[in-house]
């Protein structure tokens, strides 16, 4: 699969957002009801419920808004797509190219997304489709999706995740050392040579996905 980060300036909820820049929505799930409907749940938190809400009533995407759920920090909404949410919907075309979300939220600012495509051929119609709406994008990576990647830190393979745990256990990180690196080999089951790599390739997954610095060619990232 093809992992690709991108932010999206859609309409979809738009005027609910700019009514309390400080709410952030997530998406939980979209369902098609027919070829003509399309309904979405997403989570909220962070902001002003009750301006959000009025937000929701009088945002033109949003047709029967609702609440589902109420956690107190946090609360989940259901809505129809309608207007120009409808027409620009990326839903149908995800589930057409075989795109799996990883990530999507939003705020005042726009849409943060996360997707994992087939191929390149997918990831081209997909960009053509919002090109064809007009729906502005910026793509900020695309990388090749690891075997065992982390859902919170894209990229983090579960053997780097491994041996960043385990350094930290052994006190490897700890200043001074606990223990060598010859000795996260050890606990790691690998040459100290392997371990050194999991390790830096780890810290420089989590440091790029903390800090959102330039990856650059992902191509010597990919391993384990």
């Amino acid at each position: 699969m093809i992992l690709v980060e991108f932010t999206l300036d859609h309409p979809l909820l738009r005027e609910a957002l700019d009514r309390d820049p400080e709410m952030r929505v997530t998406w939980e799930q979209s369902d098609a009801v027919d070829e003509s409907r399309v309904r979405f749940l997403v989570w909220a938190e962070g902001g002003d419920f009750e301006a959000f809400e009025r937000g929701l009533e009088a945002d033109p995407t949003v047709g029967e808004p609702s609440r589902v759920a109420d956690l107190g920090d946090r609360r989940l909404y259901r809505g129809e797509l309608v207007g120009e949410g409808l027409r620009t919907s990326i839903y149908p075309t995800l589930v057409e190219e075989g795109g799996v979300i990883r990530k999507l939220s939003a705020t005042h600012e726009g849409w943060e997304c996360r997707i994992a495509f087939p191929d390149q051929a997918a990831v081209d119609r997909f960009f053509g489709f919002c090109r064809d709406r007009d729906i502005d994008y910026r793509v900020r990576r695309i990388y090749d999706e690891p075997d065992g990647e982390s859902d919170d830190f894209p990229g983090l393979t579960d053997a780097q995740r491994e041996a960043l745990v385990t350094a930290l256990e052994v006190g490897y990180m700890d200043v001074p050392r606990e223990s060598s690196l010859g000795d996260l080999g050890d606990h790691l089951d690998v040459s100290d040579t392997a371990a050194s790599q999991r390790f830096r390739r780890g810290v420089r997954t989590l440091v790029r996905a903390v800090l959102d610095a330039d990856p650059g060619s992902p191509g010597g990232d990919s391993g384990n």
